[in-house]
């Protein structure tokens, strides 16, 4: 008899255990899976809030889409964020959602959530806490946030009818600058939440603070570029004023500076008298006859300058041959070297490249340029003009080459533009403007070709070199 009831209440206890076993294992799962559910929903949550961020750009509108996620996936009743101002003293609504039974309280009785300013944050210390201590912070009901601007029997009005046990804040930190927050009002009480749900909430925050400083950079950015815009655009026109008024002025000094060259020829030939027998008003006549032509040379750079940037330069694309145009120039050019002391040396390597489609007028403005700055930069030594087929019967290359200055590597990107002279050419020659090469640049690139130069550095000379192709037939 004892034994059979040993047995009985060793049993009973057994299933005793056993309930409790499985009771203890039911609630681990439910409470797992409950955890799952969340981090699955989490998940969701932060793709949509991903996507949200990609696609939209403008703050306002990316506060907008956030808090409508995050009040719909979670069902709470409110979702808002604000940002701050100059020194964390005051909130300024972004953006809001509610739930439609609060939505109706807030238009019976006038008082909307997301219209107010909150500008006593040292004074509130829910807000104190997560603005100044940047942290997350809960509190009771609709935590006294809006109490300087929604009556009291309004806000007991809310929790009551809406059933709002809590409001959550959290900082929204960035580069650990607080630039705002978000608040939260949910039907459950904090110690209701799981850990892993409040570690969901803290994630969202974090979320959205990035969210929110990438649209507030690219809405800055975009403010810039509008204002870049507008400021390139005025440049335009200023650029194009200028322009004008340089063509203008360009032709209006060009008939007094003809009349007063010819006049000057006239004089130094004696059509007004003997001036040949006074040697200083021989000089006098010469030194303005000098002058008179470096303004020549000017008002025409300016004009040259002028057409290009106006597009109204014209070409006139003709079968001409540039060995002999070379040769041409070379042969005007050696008196004035052998005059300096230089030796000015032609070498032909393209016997028997045929005439080909160039401009030749502009081209040889081109030539007469690259020559003219190699005996200016030149003291002493030679300089040497070649031709020659860089690609067979495609493309032409002529190169000057001379033993002057020479150029620093870093100083050759700065050639080619316009009003730009480098110290030690303004050192040797005084005058000047800086358009020639940025002239004869444009003219090669409008035949298709490129120019160039290259120089072994200071006092070593420097060689500059044009190519340009090889063209028959017509010009389309």
């Amino acid at each position: 008899m004892f034994s059979f009831l040993t047995r009985k209440i060793g049993g009973a206890a057994s299933q005793t255990s056993a309930d409790e076993n499985f009771k203890e294992v039911t609630e681990t799962l439910y409470k797992r899976n409950s955890e799952l559910v969340v981090k699955n929903k989490t998940l969701s949550i932060l793709r949509q809030l991903y996507q949200t961020s990609i696609q939209t750009f403008k703050p306002k509108a990316l506060g907008e889409e956030v808090v409508k996620i995050v009040r719909e996936a979670l069902e709470l009743e409110l979702v808002g964020i604000f940002t701050t101002g100059e020194e964390n003293k005051t909130l300024y609504p972004l953006a809001f959602a509610v739930s439609g039974r609060l939505r109706k309280i807030e238009v019976e009785f006038g008082h909307s959530f997301e219209k107010y300013t909150i500008s006593n944050i040292e004074e509130n210390p829910f807000l104190r806490e997560i603005i100044r201590g940047r942290s997350a912070h809960h509190k009771d009901g609709l935590g006294h946030i809006w109490k300087d601007v929604i009556p009291e029997h309004v806000r007991n009005f809310v929790v009551k009818e809406v059933h709002i046990k809590t409001t959550l804040g959290y900082p929204l930190i960035i580069n650990n600058k607080v630039i705002g927050a978000l608040i939260l009002f949910s039907n459950r009480k904090f110690d209701e939440l799981a850990e892993y749900e409040k570690e969901s909430l803290a994630i969202f925050a974090d979320v959205v603070a990035v969210a929110l400083d990438k649209a507030e950079l690219y809405e800055q950015l975009r403010v810039m570029n509008d204002k870049l815009g507008e400021a390139n655009a005025r440049l335009k026109e200023l650029d194009a004023q200028k322009s004008e008024f340089v063509s203008i002025a360009g032709h209006q000094l060009r008939t007094p500076l003809t009349v007063i060259k010819g006049y000057i020829s006239l004089v130094q030939e004696g059509e007004f008298g003997a001036p040949r027998k006074n040697k200083k008003l021989q000089n006098a006549l010469q030194i303005v006859a000098n002058s008179t032509d470096q303004l020549v040379k000017l008002v025409s750079d300016l004009l040259d300058l002028s057409r290009i940037e106006s597009g109204k330069i014209h070409y006139e694309f003709k079968e001409a041959d540039f060995v002999k145009m070379m040769q041409g120039i070379v042969t005007e050019y050696t008196p004035a070297a052998k005059k300096k002391g230089l030796k000015l040396v032609f070498e032909n390597h393209a016997e028997n490249l045929a005439p080909f489609l160039f401009d030749a007028d502009k081209m040889r403005e081109v030539a007469v340029n690259i020559i003219d700055n190699a005996m200016k930069y030149s003291k002493e030594g030679s300089i040497s003009v070649m031709i020659e087929e860089a690609d067979k019967d495609k493309t032409l290359r002529f190169s000057v080459k001379d033993h002057g200055l020479g150029i620093k590597k870093e100083d050759i990107p700065k050639l080619f533009v316009k009003f730009n002279r480098l110290p030690e050419a303004k050192n040797l020659v005084v005058n000047g403007t800086g358009i020639g090469l940025y002239f004869a640049k444009r003219i090669v690139e409008d035949h298709g070709g490129r120019v160039g130069v290259e120089s072994p550095g200071p006092g070593n000379g420097s060689t500059f070199w044009v190519e340009i192709p090889i063209r028959k037939g017509n010009i389309v």
